[in-house]
């Protein structure tokens, strides 16, 4: 009752409006007087003493009658007018007030705020316009007490409408035309109280950062760049800025924001990620609370908007329901554009992908930031911080296991120590949990890498024609050139990929490493974009570049049949050609490969297989025993056939004797070509 009773001088200033519109034979007048008649307590009138007695019409007396009943709602009115305001009106002018709105539009913001509370208001309305003898614009023209035009000015780009606060929806001249977001209407009722309250309800508190600036030294340039550059658009209330940062879910995007706007002392808002339900906004929910926290927030000094999955505002259509039917309305460029080119608040956004985007939006971005996957320190360092945050206390080589095996993002590691905490696990289901995530996120391809190679080889077990040991130590001299190229070339097993891995540590680069599967695609052209994007992205990330079974990358383009074949490796040429930092390639066949590319490669590392020391040596460090002499006369041994072994032995209940593991490794020789050469003595 407190509601209704609140709203009553907008129902006296609505009825006086309309009686003012129509005499007192006028089709309108009967239903006016029935909805007078129900609500004549609420009204405070006795509307029955202006009525034909006994006529359930509801018709005036006379003309006399009509004009006296007209005067006591005017003076009723002005009764109500002289009473303060309650607390739902308060707010609605304070939140106008906040917006700017002036007279006129704060009335049409009142009017249909309360409508939406579905009142007394919202009873005259819907019974004016049933009878069609009144559309909605002269009724809401008759309440505000404006003209046609006002009305028509009231609803543009700089009131209500235009700022967020109530969208037009309806074209029908018997439906009342706009509506509200539920959002606004709780944020307007109490307990809150004022402006502060209200923006509190609408946009919830500022964000926080669970990680730290130096969390993100992996983009230490970038960063710092985005950092001074906020820090000086916020200083000059500069406006039009925008900073747009993608890549891939879970890579840190958000964090970096809610980090950036720490570090530039800001607080940052969230805009638009619910509906008013809690459910998925539309197009036209979020675009509102975007104008509507540009117009409120953007008057605090240091603040900062961010607006997640931006790919959701700038799609070509969205489709919507409304009065039983189905409408399909495009997204305006020439809107979305100024919104860009005029934001008073530096806005933040993020985007999984943007290759949908329409260049004329990515040009009006102040800067652009794809966010790379962090780097094996980075990774060490985000592991602890997030395991330290779930209280899991994991031994410091289980950590270092985790960040060298698995190159996962921010979001993807925290969700999978959240399972495994939940599942009361240890290393071993956080392992279990990743390498699911893993795969999910690649396509059934993990990112890991080949557990073999995550540490560093033995180089006494490394049978290479190069001094590998003195090769990586003029590689990584202080000042010494970065844009070289390796091609280790060898029988399987040998350790190729794991030497790439050795060089690089020794020049603190980190190793991404594609496989042939992972770029090879069965659509023409996908497979030499796969290509260049690898190499860009190793060059952004100042990454070492590793291809795995590059003769089929790299194969004699002599012996091509098909034109996509020689565009592949000619693509691989162009870049090796460019590229400013380390790459290799490891084959098994080395025959195979292109002579053009063979030019191409700085160094040349043929990886044998095992002499008799070597072998004697890998036997004692994978299986802690003496080996056989007869295991010494095996000419094609590599590391990888002891690794398989020692695996081997992982599944047997009985401790082998050094025979028997002599055994499985005849096994292991007798599949390889060339198995009946023998080391003579």
């Amino acid at each position: 009752m407190m509601l209704y009773n609140e709203e009553k001088a907008l129902v006296l200033q609505s009825l006086d409006g309309l009686i003012r519109l129509s005499g007192w034979k006028d089709p309108l007048t009967k239903p006016l007087c029935e909805r007078m008649k129900t609500s004549q307590h609420f009204l405070g009138i006795d509307i029955i003493a202006f009525l034909k007695s006994g006529d359930d019409d509801a018709r005036p007396k006379d003309k006399a009658a009509w004009s006296a009943l007209a005067g006591n709602i005017s003076a009723r009115l002005r009764e109500e007018k002289k009473k303060p305001a309650g607390p739902i009106t308060r707010n609605l002018e304070a939140l106008g007030g906040g917006l700017g709105l002036d007279a006129s539009e704060q009335a049409l913001f009142n009017a249909v705020c309360w409508y939406e509370f579905f009142g007394q208001f919202y009873s005259l309305v819907d019974k004016v316009l049933n009878t069609r003898f009144v559309d909605s614009n002269s009724l809401l023209a008759a309440t505000l007490k404006l003209s046609i035009p006002e009305l028509w000015h009231v609803t543009g780009p700089k009131g209500p409408v235009g700022r967020g606060l109530i969208e037009f929806y309806s074209t029908s001249p018997n439906r009342f035309p706009f509506e509200v977001s539920r959002g606004i209407l709780r944020a307007l009722l109490p307990p809150q109280d004022g402006l502060a309250d209200i923006e509190a309800s609408l946009f919830g508190a500022s964000r926080t950062s669970t990680l730290c600036w130096d969390d993100f030294d992996h983009i230490a340039t970038e960063r710092d760049f985005i950092g001074d550059l906020v820090k000086s658009a916020v200083a000059g209330k500069e406006k039009g800025i925008n900073i747009l940062l993608h890549g891939r879910p879970g890579s840190g995007k958000t964090e970096l924001c809610h980090t950036l706007a720490a570090k530039a002392g800001c607080a940052l808002y969230g805009i638009g990620e619910a509906d008013d339900d809690g459910d998925e906004p539309s197009r036209w929910e979020r675009l509102a609370s975007l104008r509507l926290a540009q117009t409120l927030i953007g008057k605090h000094s240091a603040t900062l908007l961010l607006v997640d999955e931006m790919e959701d505002l700038i799609a070509e259509s969205t489709s919507y329901s409304g009065q039983g039917r189905s409408f399909r309305r495009a997204g305006s460029k020439v809107y979305f554009n100024r919104l860009l080119e005029t934001n008073p608040v530096p806005i933040l956004w993020s985007s999984n992908e943007i290759d949908c985007f329409d260049p004329a939006f990515l040009r009006r971005m102040t800067f652009i930031l794809e966010m790379p996957e962090p780097a094996t320190g980075q990774r060490r360092a985000l592991w602890t911080k997030l395991l330290d945050n779930e209280g899991i206390a994991l031994p410091a080589n289980v950590i270092d296991g985790l960040a060298r095996r698995h190159a996962v993002t921010p979001g993807t590691a925290a969700g999978s120590i959240r399972a495994a905490k939940l599942a009361d696990g240890d290393g071993t289901r956080l392992t279990l949990a990743l390498d699911a995530m893993d795969r999910a996120l690649n396509k059934g391809h993990a990112s890991t890498v080949d557990p073999s190679t995550s540490t560093a080889p033995d180089l006494g077990l490394v049978n290479a024609d190069t001094d590998v040991v003195a090769l990586a130590q003029q590689l990584a001299r202080p000042g010494a050139p970065r844009d070289f190229s390796l091609c280790l070339f060898g029988p399987p097993g040998t350790g190729k990929s794991a030497l790439v891995r050795l060089i690089a540590e020794e020049l603190g680069l980190e190793v991404v490493q594609k496989r042939a599967s992972d770029l090879i695609s069965k659509w023409v052209g996908e497979s030499e974009a796969n290509i260049a994007q690898a190499f860009r992205q190793a060059e952004q990330d100042r990454h070492f570049l590793v291809f795995d079974e590059a003769d089929s990358l790299l194969d004699d383009r002599s012996s091509a049949s098909r034109g996509w074949e020689v565009s592949q490796v000619n693509e691989m040429l162009t870049w090796m050609e460019r590229h400013p930092y380390p790459f290799a390639c490891t084959t098994n066949l080395m025959e195979r490969l292109d002579k053009a590319a063979l030019r191409r490669f700085t160094f040349k590392i043929k990886l044998d297989y095992l002499t008799p020391a070597q072998i004697a040596n890998a036997f004692d460090r994978f299986f802690r025993q003496s080996a056989p002499t007869e295991t010494l006369q095996l000419a094609n041994l590599a590391p990888g056939d002891f690794a398989v072994v020692q695996n081997r032995l992982r599944f047997l209940t009985d401790a082998p004797t050094p025979t028997q593991i002599s055994d499985m490794l005849r096994q292991e020789y007798a599949v390889k070509p060339g198995h009946a050469a023998r080391i003579g003595f």
